[in-house]
Order: structure tokens, then sequence, then C-alpha cells
């Protein structure tokens, strides 16, 4: 009976994620705004996922960022008038 620990990696083969950088980020970032739609302009956008790249070592970040940016946006925005004055 072969040991489980065989089919284990070895802590020396533990290797770290690097954090993509924010370039890298913005076109899926946009996906997802647009998917939500929101819209936020390019450079506000860039500035937003380059403030957590420069605050955080995670991608998943950027998703916090990005789902805290929808939420604002849909907090922010007034609701459609119901009546249209004529």
């Amino acid at each position: 009976m072969a040991s489980s620990r065989s089919n284990q990696l070895p802590n020396n083969n533990i290797q770290r994620i690097v954090t993509a950088p924010p370039e890298r980020i913005l076109p899926r970032a946009k996906l997802i705004l647009e998917a939500e739609s929101v819209q936020i302009p390019e450079d506000k956008l860039l500035g937003a996922l380059q403030a957590v790249y420069a605050n955080e070592d995670d991608n998943r970040a950027y998703y916090r960022a990005l789902d805290t940016l929808i939420y604002k946006s849909r907090q922010s925005t007034p609701p459609s008038p119901l009546l249209r004055v004529v």
C-alpha cells in the first residue's frame, strides 16, 4: 500500500504568486464594470487599480476594489423617475 505522502509536493516547491500589474487587470476590470452597467473613465479606473497594486499584495484585492466601486456607484445613482413631466 503506497503512502499518501508520495502524492504531496515537498515544502520547498511552494511558489509565490506575484501580484499582476494594474495594466494586466485593466481589460478584465473594464469588462466586469461594463457587465454591471457601471461607467468609470478609464484613467480613473486605472488609478484605482494602481492604488490597489501599491497597497495590496494579493490579486483578489483588485476584485474587492471592483466590488466596492460597483456598490458605491449603485448607492450614488439616483433612482430613475417613474413619471415624466410634460
